[in-house]
C-alpha cells in the first residue's frame, strides 16, 4: 500500500514489462512450410467414382506486429481423379 498526499491509501499499480516475443510468445519460424492433398467433392455412380482433388502449399511468409505468422497459400495442382467403380457381391 501507498500512501497519497492526502492521506488516503492505495494500492501500488503493478511494474510494467516490455514484451519480447521471441521469449513470451514462441512462433513458427518464416519459410516453415506444410503441403496438402484435400478432396472437396466425391461424385459416386454405379460404374464411376470421380473426386475434385487440391494440392496446396502454405508457407509461413513473415511475423506480423502481433506476432502472427503470415500464411502464403500456393495453390500447386487441382482437378478431378477418375477411379471405375468396383463392384462388390
Amino acid at each position: 500500500m501507498v500512501q497519497t498526499p492526502n492521506g488516503h491509501d492505495r494500492q501500488r499499480p503493478p511494474k510494467k514489462r516490455t514484451f519480447n516475443p521471441t521469449i513470451e510468445n514462441p512462433h513458427i519460424p518464416p519459410g516453415t512450410s506444410i503441403t496438402t492433398t484435400d478432396t472437396f467433392t466425391i461424385v459416386e455412380s454405379i460404374r464411376l467414382s470421380s473426386a475434385f482433388l487440391v494440392k496446396c502449399r502454405y508457407v509461413v511468409a513473415g511475423i506480423d506486429q502481433n506476432c502472427e505468422p503470415i500464411i502464403r497459400q500456393e495453390t500447386l495442382n487441382q482437378g478431378w481423379k477418375y477411379q471405375s467403380a468396383t463392384a462388390s457381391d
